[in-house]
């Protein structure tokens, strides 16, 4: 099974290309068995082109995901399309991120630093917020602790000029508190009611 299947169609809506999206992390030998099934399977689906396209964080398993995989019929040989981390770009122009928000995205995974992050949080900020609060859960993943403390404090001051992140921290500093009130007073409730409880039994005595 793929990870995602994106159909490109033509203005009539007819499929004119299908594109297999498969993010792989590690090398798995299965998937040489199970690729060129899965891309066969979808042309005859589709009845049109068909492609697999992996995408693979670590070098050495987009190394190893760029082999070709021969199928024994001649001339029969599916050699998948890698993209690495060291393939994406370093997206710093806020223009560029602006018109491609999940490729600045991308790059914030591929190249967790702090401007990039910054620049792809800005370019998510006009999305769906259920689509931004998705990449933007992503971007400050893929930041070391150091860098994510960094850029969450600079949420924290209204330094960002996004006013998504900065309601999208606000809100869950607000959750925060409300749960550590809420815990401590339950904790409080479970003390009175050990010392409620223990009375009796000290009456007894």
């Amino acid at each position: 099974f793929a990870d995602a299947v994106v159909v490109l169609r033509d203005g009539a809506a007819r499929p004119v290309t299908g594109v297999i999206v498969e993010v792989q992390r590690d090398e798995d030998r299965h998937k040489l068995r199970s690729w060129p099934a899965c891309v066969a399977n979808l042309r005859a689906k589709l009845d049109c082109s068909a492609m697999l396209l992996v995408l693979a964080p670590d070098p050495a398993v987009a190394a190893w995901a760029r082999q070709p995989i021969e199928l024994g019929h001649p001339g029969f040989c599916l050699t998948p399309i890698v993209v690495g981390f060291d393939d994406v770009p370093w997206v710093r122009d806020r223009g560029a991120a602006s018109q491609l928000p999940q490729l600045a995205v991308l790059s914030a995974m591929a190249h967790p630093e702090l401007e990039i992050a910054e620049v792809a949080i800005e370019a998510i900020a006009p999305l769906p917020e259920d689509e931004a609060r998705l990449y933007l859960d992503v971007v400050i993943a893929a930041l070391p602790e150091s860098l994510r403390q960094s850029l969450e404090d600079r949420m924290h001051r209204y330094e960002y000029k996004s006013d998504f992140a900065r309601n999208y921290y606000g809100q869950g500093r607000q959750e925060g508190l409300q749960a550590g009130r809420q815990e401590g007073r339950e904790k409080r409730k479970t003390k009175g009611a050990f010392r409620t409880g223990a009375a009796p039994a000290r009456g007894v005595g």
